[in-house]
């Protein structure tokens, strides 16, 4: 397996810690007592196994090509810099316990991108040149 994809792994084992500590999807459920949370747990995983499957890339595209431009070219790098951003702004927020939306900090992380890459092909080329020295 390359090296940016094991990153990339890891990273969204953050992200996902990020998303459970600040989306309180099931909580409701849980403090109403209506179901155990080992029974959440394994629903949450599901639905979301589900959601992953038959609708992410609906979601994908319109993030993508709608807010975006069918113009814009996608790298490794972008995504590494969308989730690197999601993650670190997520658990800061959970952690100080300020009120934000997984989905307003994904798409505000994504429009970052963009701004960068509206810069020009030379605006990732110090990321590219660390990311680059990462693999040496």
């Amino acid at each position: 397996m390359e090296v940016i994809i094991i990153v990339l792994l890891i990273l969204m084992i953050g992200l996902g810690f990020g998303i459970g500590s600040n989306d309180e999807t099931m909580a409701t459920l849980v403090g109403a007592r209506v179901i155990k949370t080992k029974y959440v747990i394994g629903l949450a995983a599901v639905l979301a196994f589900i959601g992953v499957m038959f609708m992410s890339e609906r979601v994908g595209r319109t993030i993508g090509e709608n807010l975006l431009g069918q113009e814009v070219e996608y790298s490794i790098y972008m995504l590494l810099a969308i989730i690197i951003s999601t993650t670190i702004w997520l658990i800061v927020a959970s952690i100080t316990g300020a009120p934000i939306s997984t989905t307003h900090s994904v798409v505000g992380a994504v429009f970052g991108v963009a701004l960068v890459w509206s810069f020009g092909p030379g605006a990732f080329s110090a990321p590219l040149w660390i990311g680059e020295q990462w693999e040496k």
